[in-house]
């Protein structure tokens, strides 16, 4: 190659001399400077993987290029004598084509392929503006569980198993404590991992800012540097699947950094797409509201629905938070305790913010529970809060995911709460959508299937998978009710009772003791129940019309009870 170039490079300069610069002193400049460019993109050529090499380390990027000894009485020769271009051209001019001479220009030139390459910032601990809760209770059992499928262990540190990255997530309504759970991992198994990096994942433009923070973090990127946020998310995704402690030590298992990677608040899958790591020695915690995360792709291929805490944990959990603020030598009071927190439904969110307010009102649980019976959940939160401003003040509705509800769907969690909460057989809804008229119902089935999925996907309602019932927590249930104000509740509950009284099988006087429809009434009955419970209270507002249909769901429900006697 080259001696191809250097040939060619003598016919051309021998065409030139005797055409157009014969006899000119600056021909032979000419001809020479035509040599020395041929001569370095032949040695380049000659040494292109070398070149490759060099701009990424430093002792080649010195490489010279070889010394050129022509003939005394080649013509190309000036002087007669060698021409000599072996003054140092660095590979990375060479590669670049510069004719600026290195003493003008860049003597370090950084290049992309450099960029990619800065050194990782080790240990990195990136949890954004979270805090360790010094009040975090229980769930030990839930963190050895997630310990089980994020640490790597002797059975899972196979070579397969070393490149599948490890993920877990954690599903379940808002208020639950999802997110407490994933800080409280963090924090305690610190230890356990090179680098721990927290981003919220409820939307894709939020989380490319995010990876790109990771990014300066970890220092693959200079804050002042990072523009291209799409760039500075696949260099964060390149060092998740191969995290090196540094790229200057040979490839070995002792040079490879574990990582944690948390997405929180993942509950639209379609945004983990360009953000979900494939491979690499790390692990990914999932928080989401929607109980399919733990079968995605994108999310997990393990999980736990997280459940609100038992009623001895949720008592454990409040005296532990308020003994703090009641008067000292203040006697035991564990029946006002355990009612509070099933008023509370053992969730670990309102049971930490109402014991905020009790402290706030200076409230004995005694004065907490009349409070609740009388205002409700929500309108104590406002009152006892000490958020000075509608923006500081969050509802307890828009904590638990009420608020970014579509129309239908709580129009059905609002006939929902009418109802019994452990068992709802599905054919009082879905019979209700073809007879009901209140707003915002579902007047199909489409548009039901459609509501329950949103209420299913925000963990807001259960269903039983082999017997199709729907089963929602107590404090969805007052909470949807706090929401309306009279004369929907009216329209609401009238619509409940059409409902159940459609389901409901009747039977004539003569029938009424006959047992084959017992099994339908037992699984109707108690929502009957509830409807029969809240009569008083909503008979009393203004709107209600004291009709038929109410009187003999009532009457016919009290011969089912009256015949199992």
């Amino acid at each position: 190659m080259l001696r191809t170039s250097l040939e060619s490079a003598v016919n051309d300069a021998r065409s030139l001399i005797s055409e157009k610069f014969q006899g000119k002193a600056s021909s032979s400049k000419l001809v020479q400077n035509t040599l020395l460019t041929r001569c370095i993109a032949s040695s380049r050529d000659w040494n292109e993987i070398g070149t490759m090499r060099s701009q990424t380390t430093e002792d080649v990027r010195s490489q010279s290029i070889p010394v050129l000894n022509l003939p005394s009485e080649h013509p190309l020769s000036e002087q007669g004598g060698p021409l000599d271009i072996q003054a140092p051209i660095s590979s990375v001019e060479a590669t670049f084509g510069s004719s600026i001479p290195r003493s003008q220009g860049n003597s370090n030139p950084l290049t992309d392929f450099e960029q990619l390459h800065r050194q990782p910032h080790l240990p990195c601990f990136a949890m954004k503006n979270y805090k360790r809760n010094g009040d975090f209770f229980g769930r030990n059992d839930i963190l050895d569980m997630i310990d089980k499928s994020l640490l790597p262990t002797a059975q899972n540190t196979d070579e397969l198993d070393r490149n599948l990255v490890r993920s877990f997530a954690l599903c379940g309504m808002g208020g639950v404590g999802k997110t407490e759970l994933a800080i409280e991992y963090a924090y305690s198994r610190q230890s356990k991992f090179d680098a721990i990096f927290w981003v919220t994942a409820d939307d894709k433009n939020i989380l490319t800012e995010e990876f790109a923070r990771i990014a300066v973090d970890l220092g693959l990127k200079d804050e002042r540097e990072v523009q291209d946020l799409t760039v500075a998310r696949e260099l964060v995704k390149g060092w998740l699947s191969n995290p090196v402690r540094s790229y200057d030590a040979p490839t070995s298992s002792s040079n490879e950094a574990s990582w944690l990677l948390i997405f929180d608040n993942a509950d639209k899958f379609d945004v983990l797409e360009d953000f979900w790591p494939t491979t690499g020695l790390g692990a990914v915690l999932t928080t989401s509201r929607d109980p399919l995360a733990k079968s995605q792709t994108h999310t997990a291929n393990w999980g736990i629905d997280l459940r609100p805490f038992s009623s001895p944990e949720a008592m454990q959990f409040m005296d532990i938070i308020t003994r703090r603020f009641l008067p000292p030598g203040q006697p035991t009071q564990d029946k006002e305790i355990a009612e509070t927190v099933d008023k509370l439904g053992g969730l670990p969110l309102l049971i930490t913010q109402m014991a905020g307010v009790m402290a706030r009102l200076r409230l004995s649980y005694l004065e907490f529970l009349t409070l609740c019976n009388e205002s409700g959940i929500e309108y104590i939160n406002k009152t006892g809060n000490s958020a000075k401003t509608p923006e500081q003040l969050y509802t307890i509705s828009s904590k638990i995911g009420l608020d970014g509800l579509s129309a239908r769907s709580l129009g059905l969690l609002y006939m929902i709460s009418m109802l019994d909460p452990e068992r709802i057989p599905e054919r009082i809804l879905t019979g209700a959508c073809s007879i009901v008229s209140v707003e915002d119902f579902p007047k199909n089935l489409a548009q039901y299937f459609e509501a329950r999925a949103q209420l299913l996907q925000a963990s807001l309602i259960n269903q039983n998978p082999d017997t199709r019932d729907i089963w929602v927590h107590r404090i969805v249930q007052d909470v949807a009710k706090e929401r309306l104000n009279q004369q929907h509740t009216v329209e609401v509950y009238e619509a409940a009772i059409y409902a159940v009284s459609s389901a409901w099988p009747f039977a004539r006087l003569e029938s009424r003791f006959n047992t084959t429809r017992y099994r339908e009434c037992a699984a109707l009955f108690p929502s009957v129940i509830r409807l029969k419970n809240g009569y008083g209270t909503t008979a009393s507002l203004d709107t209600f019309r004291h009709d038929l249909p109410s009187a003999k769901l009532f009457n016919d429900a009290g011969w089912y009870v009256r015949c199992l006697r």
